[in-house]
């Protein structure tokens, strides 16, 4: 039977191994005319982001553990 991996660990070998490269870019969601900017974070920053999000969490009482269900569009935010 397969191993179940959490995503974070991964997550944090990225962000200690590429801290600077793109992680996430997505497009705007109404592009403008010409060259289109897209918006985007790193390995380093969403670790930051994913590290608070999960203090967040605790803080309202989540177990660590738990699972949850994400309710975003994809992008960034997700």
């Amino acid at each position: 039977m397969a191993r179940a991996r959490n995503v974070g660990s991964f997550l944090s070998f990225a962000a200690a191994a590429y801290p600077d490269v793109v992680a996430v870019a997505e497009s705007p969601r109404q592009p403008g005319r010409g060259r289109t900017a897209y918006r985007q974070i790193n390995f380093r920053q969403l670790e930051d982001w994913a590290l608070s999000i999960a203090v967040g969490l605790q803080d309202c009482g989540v177990p660590i553990g738990s699972r949850l269900a994400l309710m975003v569009p994809p992008g960034i935010n997700f």
